[in-house]
């Protein structure tokens, strides 16, 4: 892919923020025309490349915590990436529904308890999962006043992005030199669970982005501080650090064009 660095980085430091100890892992919703590549990009990250990864096409809620179940407890599952979320939206709304809904639960409040005819899943403390998947424009302004209404959107940091002419033509003629059959993902070596410390003084200088950059459903802004927070302790802990630093403010600062569901950003 072309052009995309800045964009693996930020799904990069999402996956890094799943080690951040007692914090929630980032979740992130790339957003972008048809065929701009965006599961191509997810598809890098993995469990063959990352530990910590569930890696799925397709999946319901039931599978999640039935064939999963021992992984989520065992803390081996930091994020679960579905490359295209329209794929496990193509059920019965019903099942569609519940997906979003269990979803909903396990970035948020965590999964604690569920009870089937057919399974049961128990555990003494909520289990919280990171989320990382993408839905092209026209598929998200179907369903973004439904899942503002329960709150699925503000639960993830909005990424999106659009192409320049010159960046096309740079794909154009990548794709003629199948320049894509040498694009290779690299590992992304996950350290131990790790306390980040977070000064006073650069939390509260999130407040305004988090304003900013807060979706037009959410009053508060509260979940946009806290996921503006949780990069900040993802990114310094990817630089081998366990104190966030100004430079980790300026790495989100950076990526602010990214944010928000109405594309800002050209590359």
């Amino acid at each position: 892919m072309i052009k995309v660095e800045q964009l693996e980085k930020i799904v990069r430091v999402a996956i890094y923020s799943g080690r951040v100890a007692n914090e929630r892992p980032l979740s992130l919703l790339v957003v972008a025309s048809v065929g701009a590549g965006k599961s191509d990009l997810l598809s890098k990250f993995n469990e063959k490349y990352v530990e910590s990864v569930l890696y799925c096409t397709d999946i319901t809620a039931f599978a999640l915590h039935n064939k999963y179940g021992k992984k989520l407890k065992a803390g081996q599952i930091r994020h679960v990436v579905i490359p295209d979320l329209l794929t496990p939206l193509n059920k019965a709304k019903e099942q569609a529904d519940h997906f979003i809904t269990f979803i909903n639960g396990m970035i948020e409040e965590g999964v604690a308890r569920v009870e089937s005819a057919k399974s049961s899943f128990i555990v003494q403390s909520p289990i919280r999962v990171g989320f990382i998947t993408s839905l092209a424009r026209k598929e998200l302004k179907m369903r973004r006043d439904k899942w503002a209404s329960v709150g699925f959107l503000s639960r993830m940091l909005p990424i999106s992005f659009a192409y320049s002419i010159e960046t096309v033509a740079e794909i154009f003629d990548s794709i003629t030199d199948r320049q894509y059959l040498t694009d290779r993902p690299s590992v992304v070596p996950l350290p131990p669970d790790t306390e980040i410390v977070l000064p006073k003084n650069i939390s509260l200088a999130c407040i305004p982005l988090a304003n900013q950059l807060k979706d037009s459903n959410d009053e508060y802004g509260f979940r946009r501080l806290k996921q503006i927070q949780t990069f900040l302790m993802g990114h310094a802990l990817m630089n081998g650090r366990v104190i966030v630093e100004d430079a980790d403010l300026e790495a989100f600062c950076e990526i602010v064009p990214f944010v928000g569901y109405d594309c800002k950003a050209v590359i």
